[in-house]
């Protein structure tokens, strides 16, 4: 089963030298790409820039779980110890 390249992408994400899927920008095909590397921590994973040719391996990253944003509303002030 091969997987046709969609219009306007140009970057191709393989694993193992099998093409997988395909993103239109470069951070988008990173963030893919480490996502399947997770996935598949013991296969290639592998970036391509099919204008340039550029490859570009992705390595590990355990997952860390997801990044919690506070904002400055939500910080609670310093409690200070009732004067006695």
């Amino acid at each position: 089963m091969s997987i046709a390249k969609a219009p306007g992408a140009q970057f191709e994400i393989s694993i193992d030298g099998t093409p997988r899927t395909y993103r239109d920008r470069k951070p988008l095909a990173i963030e893919a790409a480490e996502y399947l590397k997770r996935k598949h921590p013991n296969s290639a994973v592998m970036v391509k820039d099919l204008q340039s040719g550029e490859t570009t391996a992705v390595a590990y990253k355990p997952d860390l779980g997801p990044v919690q944003q506070h904002s400055a509303a939500s910080r609670k002030p310093a409690h200070k110890p009732a004067a006695r």
